[in-house]
């Protein structure tokens, strides 16, 4: 049985018709059951939502992360995921995870670091530091520190 989420907000002293905050909404899809449901035009998905998602007065903020530009009321938010349902029936039967979340103030980081635009694979950090992103080795004054992965 699916949870309530607009009870839920009743619950905790929230009306969920009348507050409003800028949201923030992040999902994963299931690629392989997307790809098995769409077939090679499964790919085309994160696009369609992208443009879903900018139609309705959201940003992308991160792969497929959104946040809404002006506040919207927690029922208005939900009505846009289930209008998107609709809008993209395959999604009902791929999404792996998704989550709404309320953004009080974001806050960036970006000047703590000097990325230029440039893709490529190995970056100049600063004079003294480089950074191989294959190989995730850290160079510094001709020392060169490996990374361990973790996982």
């Amino acid at each position: 049985m699916k949870n309530n989420i607009l009870q839920d907000f009743s619950l905790q002293g929230i009306d969920p018709f009348e507050a409003k905050d800028r949201i923030q909404i992040i999902f994963d899809i299931d690629v392989t059951e997307a790809e098995k449901l769409a077939g090679p035009s499964y790919k085309k998905l994160w696009s369609k939502i992208k443009a879903y998602f900018l139609e309705n007065g959201f940003e992308h903020i991160e792969y497929s992360g959104y946040a809404s530009k002006e506040p919207i009321s927690f029922f208005d938010s939900i009505e846009l995921v289930k209008s998107m349902i609709k809008t993209f029936p395959v999604l009902d039967k791929c999404m792996e995870d998704i989550h709404m979340s309320i953004v009080p103030e974001v806050f960036s980081l970006n000047e703590y670091f000097h990325y230029d635009g440039n893709k490529s694979k190995e970056k100049k950090v600063n004079d003294d530091k480089s950074i191989d992103i294959n190989n995730t080795n850290i160079q510094d004054n001709n020392t060169t520190f490996v990374q361990k992965r973790t996982r």
